[in-house]
C-alpha cells in the first residue's frame, strides 16, 4: 500500500473559524495505490464485499491481486476508472 498526500496549506488563512471544509478539498492532492492478493482475499471470506466493488469499478481484478487506484484531485475523487465529484458530498 501506497499513500501520498501533498498539502500546500491555505497562506491566506488568518483565522481557523475562517475554514469551510468543503472548500478544503479544493485543495488536497492525495494518491492512494492498493493491492491486494486474491486468494488471500478469497481464504478471508471477504469476496462477497469486494465483488460489490468489482462490479462498480472502483476495484479491479488482474487474476493475480484486487487492486484499488485512487487519488483526490481538484474536488474529486477517481477510484480505478471512476470519478466521483467531493463538491457533491461536502455541500
Amino acid at each position: 500500500m501506497n499513500l501520498e498526500f501533498e498539502w500546500e496549506g491555505l497562506p491566506t488563512l488568518t483565522n481557523l473559524d475562517d475554514i469551510e471544509f468543503s472548500e478544503l478539498v479544493n485543495y488536497l492532492d492525495s494518491h492512494l495505490d492498493l493491492s491486494l492478493e486474491k486468494n488471500a482475499v478469497i481464504s478471508s471470506g471477504l469476496t462477497p464485499f469486494f465483488e460489490r466493488y468489482i462490479e462498480q469499478g472502483h476495484i479491479s481484478d488482474n487474476d493475480i491481486s484486487f487492486d484499488l487506484n485512487g487519488k483526490i484531485y481538484g474536488s474529486e475523487l477517481h477510484l480505478n476508472y471512476s470519478i466521483i465529484s467531493l463538491k457533491s458530498i461536502f455541500n
